[in-house]
């Protein structure tokens, strides 16, 4: 286990940071090897003392601080905190994980389809680098993370994090996202200069239980609704789906007031645009980590969500940041029509971070320092 090994030679550095400082050196490249029994199909290269690895080192500590001050926690703590992600959550949505002798194990299956969603990534990145002997952890699949900052128990990890929770945001969900293998030859067959000057967006009525007293109160029909006001900028609408909806009849109703649409569009169409909406659903929307290596300026509308890239994508320099009812949309995207060279430079500033952040293997990386700090502060045997 190569990662591991490197932890177990270096001693118990005190954090991921300090552990690519001593390990990688300054400021040589670093390959991340893999096991021989699982040879990596491509290398996973990182500049191993550059500015965004160290960034995101320190987040992985970052992340974990609230039980550092805590003092750690121990294997009870973990039971613990499955209990009570399994008591918020519809569907008891919560899986405990472990690695006993190099493998991945199901401590506590949870039985949800996107358990093996996380299984796939787990043993992806066990079997190419190797997760450290002994890790247990719980993982849940709710959209929205639900630990409070009064939980006592061990940290649980998610997809996304929240301002006004303490999930532990960990990457997972559609891992050939974050390949960039095929952005180039895709931006390569829609040249920005022979795309549409408009933003679009598509998608569902995702948020909640919209009912037919409640669906215009819905950020994605708030959205169409106002976008339709602006022809002339925007091809937004609401695919012919009614996600969580107790009543058969709601999404025939909105259809009277807002465009929609029977379809999807395929992300092929969605290149033909130039410009891009992102807007939360039923939690974040989970599709950033994909417009950022498309070649699409983004309007991304406010969100208390993010993953663990998305304060690296910056209001005005790589997207443009909506405030949430809207009120500055319009404004800005004339902006971005009128200053076309502005425009071109933060495309060329996004694909940047997004071969930064997102290219290089990174979200192996970060996924490996967060389990490394976690383990620092795992007692398996005694109680914190």
């Amino acid at each position: 286990m190569v990662l591991l090994a490197l932890f177990g030679k270096f001693g118990a550095l005190s954090s991921s940071q300090e552990l690519l400082s001593v390990a990688f050196g300054d400021p040589a490249k670093f390959i991340l090897p893999c096991n021989s029994s699982a040879p990596c199909k491509q290398s996973v290269a990182w500049a191993g003392f550059d500015e965004a690895s160290r960034n995101l080192a320190r987040d992985a500590r970052e992340a974990l601080g609230v039980w550092r001050k805590r003092g750690g926690f121990s294997t009870q703590q973990v039971e613990d905190a499955l209990v009570t992600c399994r008591q918020r959550l519809t569907h008891a949505a919560c899986t405990r994980f472990a690695v006993q002798n190099g493998t991945l194990v199901i401590l506590s299956s949870a039985g949800h389809p996107f358990e093996q969603v996380w299984v796939d990534q787990l043993m992806y990145l066990n079997e190419r680098h190797g997760l450290p002997e002994h890790l247990d952890f719980v993982i849940h699949y709710a959209d929205n993370p639900v630990m409070s900052i009064t939980d006592p128990e061990a940290p649980i990890f998610a997809s996304n994090t929240h301002v006004d929770r303490i999930d532990v945001g960990l990457p997972g969900f559609c891992r050939d996202q974050f390949d960039l293998t095929g952005s180039k030859a895709a931006r390569a067959r829609h040249p920005w200069r022979e795309r549409k000057n408009m933003v679009v967006w598509r998608g569902t009525c995702t948020g909640g239980y919209p009912t037919l007293e409640t669906w215009r109160d819905f950020p994605r029909v708030k959205l169409a609704n106002f976008t339709s006001n602006y022809p002339e900028y925007f091809d937004v609408k609401l695919v012919k789906a009614c996600t969580g909806c107790p009543e058969e009849n709601v999404y025939d109703e909105m259809a009277k007031f807002i465009p929609t649409t029977d379809v999807h569009m395929s992300r092929e169409e969605l290149r033909t645009y130039r410009m891009i909406l992102d807007i939360d659903g039923n939690a974040f929307s989970n599709r950033l980590r994909w417009m950022t290596k498309e070649n699409f300026l983004i309007f991304k509308v406010q969100t208390p969500h993010s993953e663990y890239f998305t304060k690296y994508f910056r209001d005005g320099e790589h997207l443009y940041e909506v405030k949430s009812d809207f009120s500055d949309l319009v404004e800005k995207v004339q902006y971005a029509l009128e200053h076309e060279e502005k425009t071109l430079a933060m495309l060329e500033a996004a694909a940047r971070q997004s071969h930064l952040y997102l290219g290089r293997g990174m979200w192996e990386f970060y996924s490996l320092a967060l389990f490394h700090e976690y383990m620092e502060l795992f007692n398996r045997t005694g109680v914190t």
